[in-house]
């Protein structure tokens, strides 16, 4: 039997093409990807620099080809967040089921405490039993799942996030995450992302009444500035579209709240709406 020799190296401009060969699919077939178009080759090459001007990139080459690839991004932009990052691994299917994605990430993750960074998230579009499997297996703990947050092939997609947290000082270990985000007794990844369940009833009725406050807000704004047209003034119209503001974002809130408490968790405090 012929041993296939594999070497995770750093990725640069010229594993570009390979790089987005690997990535198309699940954009182009699939929800896995929330992108509308796959990129080009030079999209890609862009990506890669600018990615790795700060954050690690790494390709999993095996005889020779790119069999897969895992890389680290920012998780936001404000810069308390700057100890934090949003990851990602992709495997080629003719290479799938050997490790290479574990490889991969065992990788990324010892570059990223080496570099100081102290959270990693993943976002997996559900159901993912694949994805799910592997986040679990290194270590992920489930956060949250954000309903209905994807639209994409004329239909609405879930996204579950998982985190995943090492301390600086730990070197390659990871640390505990607090009570205050998770519970280390409560069910496992799989469990809590509920993978084979459909977004209930009642939070279909919750976007309707979204979308129906969305539009009476709109058409309040439209005949708001019919009637300033004709001298009547806009305070009415700005009115009706600010308390619809408040009211999604008071909705927001306690989305929010029976989420968290449904999985289970207990949130440490509520984001401000700037967050």
């Amino acid at each position: 039997m012929i041993k296939s020799t594999l070497r995770i190296r750093l990725a640069d401009a010229l594993d570009a093409e390979a790089i987005a060969d690997i990535y198309a699919p699940s954009v182009a077939a699939s929800a896995i990807s929330f992108e509308a178009e796959p990129p080009s080759a030079e999209d890609m090459r862009q990506r890669i620099e600018e990615t790795t001007a700060t954050y690690p990139w790494l390709v999993c080459e095996c005889d020779g080809v790119v069999a897969g690839y895992a890389y680290a991004t920012r998780h936001r932009v404000r810069a308390a967040y700057q100890w934090c990052v949003e990851t990602s691994v992709y495997v080629h299917p003719d290479f799938r089921h050997g490790g290479i994605a574990r490889g991969l990430y065992t990788s990324l993750f010892a570059i990223l405490a080496a570099q100081g960074f102290v959270n990693a998230y993943a976002g997996i579009t559900l159901p993912n039993a694949r994805s799910v499997a592997l986040h679990e297996k290194l270590g992920f703990l489930p956060l949250a799942v954000y309903r209905g947050i994807g639209f994409k092939a004329g239909e609405w997609h879930d996204v579950g996030k998982a985190a995943e947290r090492r301390a600086a000082s730990a070197g390659l270990g990871r640390a505990v995450v607090g009570r205050s985000v998770v519970d280390s007794h409560r069910r496992s990844l799989a469990e809590e992302f509920q993978l084979n369940e459909a977004p209930s009833t009642q939070y279909e009725h919750e976007r309707s009444v979204t979308v129906t406050r969305q539009l009476g807000a709109e058409r309040a704004a439209h005949i708001g500035s019919d009637k300033q047209v004709h001298g009547v003034g806009e305070q009415r119209a700005e009115g009706a579209v600010e308390r619809h503001v408040r009211a999604r974002r008071r909705r927001a809130r306690i989305l929010v709240h029976d989420d968290v408490r449904d999985a289970g968790m207990v949130p440490s405090r509520v984001l401000n709406d700037s967050q």
